[in-house]
């Protein structure tokens, strides 16, 4: 629902985020997938991109490829496009 602003999907055996993970979630402020079954190659970052007011990103593996914040996704995001050019 639109008014969703935090999810708490701890420990839910969860293996994979497609990129239409959080549709119809606009207001999201914060996503915790905490001990989960999600390797790197199992999540679909644009699953993310419509989420403007994400704030937290849990991933809680200590993979710093999975990162926790808005702010660090964005600053991966820009390091990857340095990389590229």
């Amino acid at each position: 629902p639109e008014s969703l602003e935090y999810l708490y999907l701890q420990s839910n055996r969860i293996s994979s985020v497609p990129a239409s993970a959080f549709e119809g979630t606009p207001n999201i402020k914060g996503i915790f997938l905490r001990s989960n079954r999600l390797p790197e190659s199992s999540v679909d970052e644009s699953a993310f991109a419509h989420l403007v007011n994400l704030q937290v990103l849990d991933f809680g593996t200590g993979n710093p490829e999975l990162c926790c914040t808005k702010e660090e996704m964005e600053i991966d995001q820009m390091k990857a496009e340095v990389q590229d050019t």
